[in-house]
């Protein structure tokens, strides 16, 4: 009899259980296959209770394909492991969903098996470090991002050798301004300098340059005269101009004498 109510007991919750309905997210796997890839993915079976925004893309499962689509969806969101492989069995790519949104590590492959891409996710926004590989696995690009824009250096290796640096901050690139050497300097005072010094010519000295008339040419010969004359003018006036020297006056040492006393006056006081 104890063997019975013990069983009985047993039978209770476990009948209760089987009435109550459990809501769990239990990913299911679906395959689509493309022309030239097939892909392995987790889905969700039955509406999630999330809110939906504009600002994330949602992958959904619906119709054997994998649609894409802002702010909304009409099907069965993907959430789990995502796997993408080309015809020839290798890795195409490779990531994780969570309720239709990108998260973590996400890794692309080139066909012959070379690393293609690597990003970061957080909440569908590319946020942190990301790399670009060429076919032979050289390295073609790396920086960052934060919230879905260009943040901090973004590296570029090209083909010559040489590397690109650039600096973005939330998303704008940050121009750096070239400074400007004392040479370069002193170049713009000095026409600075000029122009001020310049005195405009009047209109009727620019109409006898342009027409000068006939009777009033003087020869060559003559104008080197006049200049030389005028050279020789203003080097006697800048002369004259210039401060004289004044002549330094010897100095006169005076000495004092001592007083020399006879030796008769001296017997006579004594």
């Amino acid at each position: 009899m104890k063997r019975l109510y013990f069983l009985i007991l047993l039978s209770i919750p476990l009948s209760v259980m089987g009435q109550r309905k459990i809501d769990l997210h239990i990913p299911n796997r679906v395959i689509v296959n493309f022309l030239d890839h097939v892909v392995y993915a987790e889905i969700v079976e039955g509406k999630p209770l999330i809110k939906v925004t504009d600002e994330y893309f949602y992958y959904w499962y619906n119709a054997n394909d994998i649609k894409k689509t802002r702010g909304g969806f009409e099907g069965k969101l993907l959430h789990g492991l995502y796997s993408d492989f080309y015809m020839n069995k290798n890795l195409r790519e490779k990531g994780m969903f969570r309720f239709g949104r990108k998260e973590g590590l996400w890794k692309s492959w080139h066909i012959n098996g070379e690393l293609k891409e690597v990003y970061h996710w957080k909440k569908g926004k590319l946020h942190g470090e990301f790399f670009v590989f060429d076919e032979s696995g050289k390295l073609l690009q790396k920086g960052s991002y934060k919230d879905n824009l260009f943040n901090g250096k973004r590296y570029t290796y090209e083909s010559s050798g040489n590397v690109k640096v650039e600096k973005y901050v939330k998303g704008e690139l940050k121009v750096k301004k070239e400074k400007q050497s004392k040479g370069f300097k002193l170049r713009l005072w000095r026409k600075y300098k000029k122009k001020q010094t310049t005195i405009p010519q009047s209109s009727e000295d620019s109409l006898m340059q342009k027409s000068p008339l006939p009777s009033t040419e003087i020869p060559k010969g003559h104008d080197l005269k006049n200049s030389k004359k005028e050279k020789k003018k203003s080097k006697n006036q800048k002369a004259e101009t210039k401060p004289q020297k004044k002549k330094k006056e010897p100095k006169v040492r005076i000495r004092k004498m001592k007083k020399i006393v006879p030796a008769e006056t001296e017997e006579k006081q004594t």
